[in-house]
């Protein structure tokens, strides 16, 4: 038994989490083995230009892992991908972690010496032990208790295994390690000062303020010249000399286009299936465990048998319905009986009634629905009108249905009946009419869908409780094996016709898709299965553009087939991949240059404005908001007026986010004069305070030159 399982076998504990960021470590066998490092010929990731431990990642998953499978098995459910991929994630991101605040304590000298972690793990009588220790030791009611801290030190920490002591001596070791983050932190934030000179900064910034006129000429006054348009020479010259901007630096990537080739199961497989359903109704209509029985045999089991059960047409976010064709038997029906096999979905099922809930009323009702779609509700309602009169006078509701309603073919060719539905199945007006009119009454009620003429047939209590057993017929080798040529045939005539693909994947009656994926996140949300074999495809280093897969199964019952058609390599980007985002702002450049031209060498704000065909504006500024009264965000401007321009003084031309800006400052309102700074001083060390902790950490993981290429080499790359 593991430590923290004997601690809560012998005392009832809530066990929690060692919190910041520490992870309870449970040591299982369950995991040994099953996240061991890969390539190990390449350096998947270094820090500080050290290679990582990729076996102590590898640990570390385990560790990780294992506490989360007992969380998702607490919970009753299975780890999802996505779960595995986190995890995986964190326990890398802790092991950076550790080399770098271990760098740092070194540097510094700060440890936490045996008496301290005795008081970190026991307390002192007077103050209690570390948060971690008592996330720990809960009692029953989910408190911490000093007496069960008390009771596992003195009595079953002599005893334990050599495993369970290597597990408490992780736990030790990681309560030494958070207790030495916190005083690199707590050191660093004693560190930090702030100068007179920057809180009087700040005190002018907040309250000097700036009367100035201005005149703006925009952008969009010209965008839609055509004199501006961008050359190919301009905007190869614009690329030239931006292209090594952050915003248009490119991360690894890759587009493409796939077409899905479905195949579906043969007769036979259905055959196969609807054997072993008519062999499952046999042990289903015996057990005596339906709870039970259903979760071991359905491929979405579902129980709750408080829930009235309806009939309906498949629904997989709606578990409690059954087969139309069923109602009459399964309503009529004695508990125990077993219905089906049935098709449900892409599955067979069959179906145990189980009780029926008398709590829940079930309604049979027949309607004619007249839809708004199409008319308008005047209309619609003219028409529902004359037909419910008709039926009131001559009682022809089958006739009048097969002439006039809208609703599904399939429910016109029963008379417009719906049976035996329960009060959670219709929209909110249909179920008012069916459940709450006298039986027998005809009903003209107005819904979402339009107008239904309803007339209630019959109502009782006792909504049938089914336990539903679905088994997905999924195609059999035959089947898949005839998909998986038909497949192949059709990728060696895309290969072979690469420059027309399009083409050949239409003749074919595919349809084409795009996709896009990049290496900080190699996801393909499309492909249920297969993600690995298409990402390997993409990123191969051999890999050439408009190259060709093969067949792969991206889901059950298809194969997909992916041309590759741009290879984003990391850095500046090529200019055909970035000329089009580009246009906008060589355009946007052009016309600023012109203005600036434009508006250059006048000596009166009224010239300026009369050069730009514009007023003269007049607004207040202050340096500690960047925004410009009835035109927006302007930091580069307000920035200009706020830099030491006086009363009287006009800028040159500036170009802003909206356009170009000539300004005029006409009066300056300076702060009264003092030397005292220390509201300003205690604001700006509660900015430089907040959050200290992640800014640390995130300053030192820019320091050391995290270099990660885990996702390179999995997937080819490097």
């Amino acid at each position: 038994m593991a430590l923290i399982g004997k601690i809560r076998a012998k005392s009832g504990l809530a066990v929690g989490l060692v919190g910041g960021a520490l992870i309870l470590f449970i040591l299982a066998d369950a995991f040994k083995g099953m996240f061991t490092p890969d390539a190990e010929e390449f350096v998947q990731a270094s820090v500080y230009g050290e290679p990582v431990d990729m076996q102590k990642v590898s640990e570390t998953t385990q560790l990780f892992m294992n506490n989360a499978q007992i969380n998702a098995r607490n919970e009753g459910r299975e780890m999802t991908p996505d779960e595995i991929s986190r995890i995986k994630e964190q326990a890398f991101q802790e092991e950076v972690r550790k080399i770098i605040m271990g760098k740092q304590m070194e540097l510094l000298g700060i440890q936490v010496n045996s008496e301290e972690l005795n008081f970190l793990v026991k307390g002192d009588g007077t103050l209690p032990p570390c948060q971690d220790i008592q996330n720990i030791f809960r009692d029953s009611t989910g408190n911490f208790n000093i007496q069960v801290l008390n009771n596992f030190l003195t009595s079953t920490l002599p005893n334990l295994t050599p495993e369970q002591q290597k597990e408490w001596q992780n736990i030790e070791s990681n309560i030494r390690d958070n207790r030495m983050t916190q005083k690199y932190v707590n050191l660093v934030a004693k560190s930090m000062y702030v100068t007179n000179l920057e809180a009087k900064r700040k005190y002018v910034a907040q309250n000097q303020y700036k009367q100035v006129q201005f005149v703006v000429k925009r952008y969009s006054d010209e965008m839609s010249n055509p004199e501006n348009e961008v050359s190919d020479e301009e905007l190869r010259s614009y690329y030239e000399a931006h292209k090594n901007e952050k915003k248009y630096e490119q991360k690894i990537a890759r587009k493409f286009k796939y077409v899905d080739i479905p195949f579906l199961p043969s007769q036979a497989d259905y055959d196969r299936y609807q054997r072993k359903m008519e062999k499952l109704k046999v042990a289903f209509e015996k057990t005596e465990n339906d709870s039970l029985f259903v979760v071991n045999n359905s491929v979405r089991p579902f129980y709750n048998n408080n829930l009235g059960y309806s009939p309906g047409f498949y629904d997989p976010r709606k578990p409690n319905l059954y087969p139309m064709d069923y109602t009459d038997s399964i309503v009529e029906g004695k508990v125990g009986a077993v219905f089906g096999p049935f098709e449900w979905g892409n599955s067979l099922a069959i179906a145990k009634i189980l009780d029926f809930n008398q709590s829940k009323q079930i309604a049979h009702v027949r309607h004619i629905l007249i839809k708004s779609s199409g008319r308008s509700d005047e209309e619609a309602k003219l028409l529902a009108d004359s037909i419910y009169s008709v039926i009131k006078r001559r009682n022809n509701f089958i006739e009048m249905c097969t002439s006039f309603s809208e609703d599904n073919p399939m429910n016109v060719a029963k008379g417009g009946e719906y049976k035996w539905f329960t009060e959670d199945q219709m929209v909110a007006e249909f179920t008012e009419v069916s459940f709450n009119n006298p039986i027998g009454s005809i009903n003209l009620v107005k819904t979402s869908y339009g107008y239904h003429i309803v007339e209630v047939l019959n109502r009782k209590y006792g909504a049938p409780v089914l336990g539903i057993v679905q088994k997905e017929v999924k195609p059999g080798d035959a089947a898949n094996a005839a998909a998986k040529d038909k497949a192949l045939m059709i990728s060696n005539k895309l290969y072979e016709n690469k420059a027309i693909f399009d083409s050949i994947a239409k003749d074919s009656g595919l349809v084409v898709k795009e996709g896009f994926v990049n290496i900080e996140n190699p996801k393909i949300f499309n492909f249920k299965k297969g993600e690995s074999s298409a990402l390997k495809f993409v990123f191969n280093g051999t890999a050439s553009k408009m190259d060709v897969s093969g067949p792969i199964l991206t889901d059950e019952g298809v194969y997909t087939i992916i041309q590759l058609t741009e290879i984003i390599d990391e850095g500046a980007p090529e200019f055909d991949v970035v000329k089009d985002q580009m246009r906008f702002e060589a355009k946007k450049d052009k016309i600023a240059k012109k203005f600036v031209q434009m508006l250059s060498g006048k000596n009166t704000l009224e010239e300026v404005a009369q050069a730009a065909n514009s007023d003269i504006k007049t607004v207040k500024v202050n340096f500690e908001s960047t925004n410009i009264q009835g035109v927006g965000n302007e930091p580069i401007v307000v920035g200009a007026i706020c830099s030491g321009l006086k009363e009287g003084q006009m800028t040159v031309p500036i170009e802003g986010n909206t356009g170009v800006f000539v300004v005029l400052v006409t009066n300056v309102e300076n702060p009264q004069e003092t030397t005292d700074y220390t509201a300003q001083k205690e604001e700006l060390k509660a900015a430089m305070i907040q959050n200290v902790s992640s800014r640390i950490y995130q300053g030192l993981l820019e320091d050391a030159d995290l270099k990660d290429d885990r996702k390179k080499i999995e997937l080819g790359i490097k």
